[in-house]
């Protein structure tokens, strides 16, 4: 954010200012936390004109940073569909390197693209849980199956179908997904206990890995 664009600004502590925008039409209040030994700064949105109730919120965010960085708790979120595209990336060093086929890598890419990232939407990575993995069997079948346009005829207009996806497609997608989910944790974006450990549809899919350091011989079944 340029600094033309702060005004009001207020130092709480050294590396934490509260401060207002010039180019927003309201007047909440926002603050900046320093990252300790970084030259990256956190920008929040604290969602309040009040600038008691800024400040308060303000050391809130301040503590949280802290405890991310004592934790080794990612300081900036990622989106599911960040961490996918870093995923698909990964595999397709792998797959230049020969570790999988490339005609893998863009059938992993299909999945993410067509399936994975629609159905997460701009979720954070680490509020993907057990609630998103046992629907997405559901939403699959309904919202996310596979549409069937039927060309008009004689005026007549179109006719669109969902087609449900089939067990085994819906399989290698979550594969797919728990895959990301342990690359997620290997990049420490989330904790090993946030991996999805439910049941996979059946099916005679074939069986994927997510192929990296530290958790390369994790079968996922």
């Amino acid at each position: 954010m340029k600094s033309q664009f702060l005004i009001d600004k207020q130092e709480l502590k050294s590396g934490l200012i509260v401060f207002r925008r010039s180019d927003v039409k309201h007047k909440n209040w926002y603050c900046r936390i320093k990252i300790p030994k970084e030259d990256r700064y956190k920008t929040i949105s604290l969602e309040t004109p009040d600038l008691n109730a800024a400040k308060t919120t303000a050391f809130r965010h301040d503590f949280d940073v802290e405890f991310r960085i004592r934790h080794e708790v990612p300081v900036f979120e990622k989106t599911f569909a960040e961490v996918a595209q870093e995923y698909h990336d990964f595999q397709k060093l792998l797959a230049q390197a020969k570790e999988i086929t490339m005609n893998r890598w863009k059938i992993v890419g299909s999945y993410i693209r067509l399936h994975l990232v629609p159905y997460m939407g701009n979720k954070q990575i680490q509020h993907v849980g057990k609630t998103e993995w046992g629907m997405y069997p559901l939403w699959r079948k309904n919202e996310g199956g596979n549409m069937i346009v039927k060309k008009a005829k004689n005026g007549a207009p179109e006719e669109k179908t969902i087609v449900p996806a089939k067990d085994g497609a819906i399989r290698q997608e979550m594969m797919t997904l728990r895959a990301i989910m342990n690359f997620a944790a290997d990049k420490q974006y989330i904790r090993e206990r946030q991996v999805p450990t439910g049941n996979l549809p059946s099916g005679k899919a074939r069986r994927e890995e997510y192929s990296g350091p530290q958790i390369s011989d994790q079968a996922i079944s």
